[in-house]
């Protein structure tokens, strides 16, 4: 066999274990390849950054498991963030298979920084009807949410004492999957003034830059890469920079495969042509 066909025809079990290596070495050695900072993100972070102790964040997880792998990264480290500026955060779910993945979040990430739950942090659950939900907190929380994800009253928490409605809301984030940011900034900022940031799928995240450009919502993520530099911003690696990482090699590998194919395709043209 001459080198082109040896180029040609490499043993595709070898570029599938080429591909799986390239994706777990860095997840599990992160490189740490460096990460430009968008607008949009920086702007969530200056935002977070200028919080004052004891601001209240409202943090809706508004996905769902098919999504975890692009959202979750960017959950866990607006938490680190938040909790490191020491603000107040109430979670909550607005599509019915968010509930498990934001208590898991929330209680991992609250522990990790010795917060208190019902002083420092609570989970109010998931209700149903996002937008009338989105509407009726403007008026009062507690029409809403009466009691927690556990069947307390939030009146029994110090935290919620405090909290009426979108006046004393510094800001909310919206981690989604879906349309729900549009429906934030429009009742949220639009109707009550109150700021809003957005986690968003990379698919989703384009519709995100006419509300970010009109000034409705402060800033965004958009998809893994923007988990991604949101923890270089906060100085705290994780399955973003992971991430981002293994797609970087996998996609140079792949690269790599196509070069090796059309050097081998350009070496037989010629060689058929001289001979």
């Amino acid at each position: 066999m001459g080198l082109p066909n040896a180029l040609l025809n490499i043993d595709r079990k070898f570029i599938f274990a080429g591909v799986a290596l390239s994706i777990a070495i860095p997840l599990l050695n992160p490189i740490g390849f460096g990460t430009s900072v968008t607008r949009q993100v920086q702007n969530v972070y200056d935002f977070v950054e200028k919080l004052e102790e004891g601001s209240t964040v409202i943090l809706s997880f508004d996905y769902e498991p098919s999504t975890m792998a692009e959202l979750d990264p960017m959950a866990r480290t607006l938490l680190k963030h938040l909790f490191r500026k020491k603000a107040r955060v109430l979670g909550m779910a607005l599509l019915a298979g968010a509930p498990g993945i934001a208590e898991s979040i929330l209680q991992e990430e609250a522990d990790a920084a010795e917060k208190e739950y019902g002083i420092e942090w609570v989970f109010l659950g998931y209700v149903p009807a996002p937008t009338a939900a989105m509407l009726r907190i403007g008026e009062d929380i507690s029409m809403v949410y009466p009691t927690d994800q556990y069947g307390t009253l939030i009146t029994e928490f110090p935290l919620m004492r405090s909290v009426k409605n979108y006046r004393d809301i510094d800001l909310v984030i919206s981690l989604s999957s879906t349309a729900m940011p549009q429906f934030w900034a429009q009742y949220a900022h639009d109707r009550y003034g109150a700021p809003v940031a957005v986690g968003a799928t990379a698919v989703e995240a384009i519709r995100m830059y006419p509300y970010h450009d009109s000034g409705q919502i402060v800033g965004f993520l958009g998809g893994l890469k923007g988990a991604a530099e949101y923890e270089t911003l906060v100085g705290q690696p994780g399955e973003g920079i992971k991430g981002m990482d293994a797609q970087t090699i996998a996609h140079l590998f792949m690269v790599l495969m196509i070069v090796i194919g059309n050097v081998g395709h350009v070496i037989e043209r010629r060689r058929g042509k001289s001979s």
